[in-house]
Order: C-alpha cells, then sequence, then structure tokens
C-alpha cells in the first residue's frame, strides 16, 4: 500500500456512516443473508463434488464388471475382411485429405461396399436426421 492509499483509505475510515432510511435496511439485512447461504451452498457443491470425483478415482482401479473383448467380434471371425477395410478407409482418407476427386475416391467406395455387403461386416453406421 503506498503513502497515499493509506492517507486515502485513512479520511474514508474517518467519515460517518451515512443515514439510510429505515426501509432499506431489512433489505441490506437480507442480501446479507442471502449471500451467506449462497457461499453454504457453493461449499457443499463442492464438498459433493470432490467426493464424487474422488469415488470416481476408487472405481478406477478396480476391473470393470463389463469390458470389451480384447480383439473385436468381427475382427476375429474375418480378420482379412477388416484389415482390407481398414487399409480402403485410410486410402479413402488420404485421397480426401490430398484433394482427390469423385474419380479417383469412386472405384475405393465401390471397393469397400462390396466388402460390406458381403456380411461379413458389422453394419456401418448410418447417419441420423435429429
Amino acid at each position: 500500500m503506498t503513502p497515499s492509499d493509506s492517507m486515502v483509505h485513512r479520511y474514508l475510515s474517518s467519515l460517518p456512516e451515512p443515514e439510510l432510511p429505515d426501509t432499506l435496511w431489512p433489505r441490506i439485512r437480507r442480501a446479507c443473508r442471502s449471500s451467506k447461504r449462497g457461499q453454504g451452498s457453493f461449499w457443499l457443491t463442492l464438498a459433493a463434488s470432490a467426493g464424487g470425483f474422488g469415488l470416481f478415482l476408487a472405481l478406477q482401479g478396480s476391473p470393470a464388471s463389463i469390458s470389451e473383448p480384447a480383439v473385436p467380434i468381427a475382427e476375429a471371425t474375418h480378420p482379412d475382411v477388416h484389415s482390407q477395410v481398414a487399409a480402403l478407409d485410410q486410402a479413402i482418407l488420404a485421397g480426401y485429405a490430398r484433394g482427390a476427386g469423385s474419380i479417383e475416391l469412386a472405384p475405393l467406395w465401390r471397393a469397400r461396399q462390396s466388402l460390406a455387403s458381403d456380411g461379413q461386416l458389422m453394419p456401418t453406421a448410418q447417419p441420423v436426421r435429429l
């Protein structure tokens, strides 16, 4: 605090309290009570969140009751088809990344569709309009 700040602080502290109308004091008391109540709910929410996070961390250390198989089911039954589809997906993505046209990408999409239509793959996701 600089010397001028301390002088201002002393001056403001020496001033008398302002005369406020009697109707204003109940409003001030209500505001003080509600702000204290709001602080209590903040701390309660913070404590509940910390407890929930602690529980989450504790459960992460234990094995999950439902887990995914180490190898996806479709991959375990038809590994060559999945590797072919993955290679086609990578080629399609690379084509889009370098700005390839539909003439170059159409054969890749047809090859992917024919692999998927053989019934050896799980159905691909379809867009859903919400």
